[in-house]
């Protein structure tokens, strides 16, 4: 099995999916998802791509975490919440994490 199936079986089995829900939720058969992990196939580009947005994460957040450490429970979670932020809170969080980084280097 190729490193990029791994990682989607990894990011599937984290959420509790089956191959049939995960099927499902990505649009395309069981037997696709199936084909994938026996016989070394690979996604396409745009399977990847609707993978990703399914789970919540970009292709890139998919690639960095091959042959990465887990992140932890706290991480993952703080992602989550971070993507469902409009750009104006985001905007928010990081003026106040610039706000703390001054303070630790003793800018105030």
């Amino acid at each position: 099995m190729n490193v990029v199936v791994q990682r989607i079986n990894e990011l599937r089995t984290n959420r509790g999916l089956s191959q049939n829900e995960f099927a499902k939720m990505i649009g395309v058969s069981a037997n696709t998802v199936y084909h994938w992990n026996k016989s070394d196939a690979m996604p396409s580009l745009a399977n990847l791509e609707r993978i990703c947005k399914e789970l919540g994460i970009t292709v890139e957040q998919f690639f960095h975490g091959i042959s990465e450490p887990k992140p932890d429970g706290d991480r993952v979670d703080f992602l989550v919440e971070w993507r469902s932020l409009s750009s104006a809170e985001k905007k928010a969080v990081r003026f106040v994490i610039e706000a703390f980084r001054t303070i630790r280097e003793g800018q105030i």
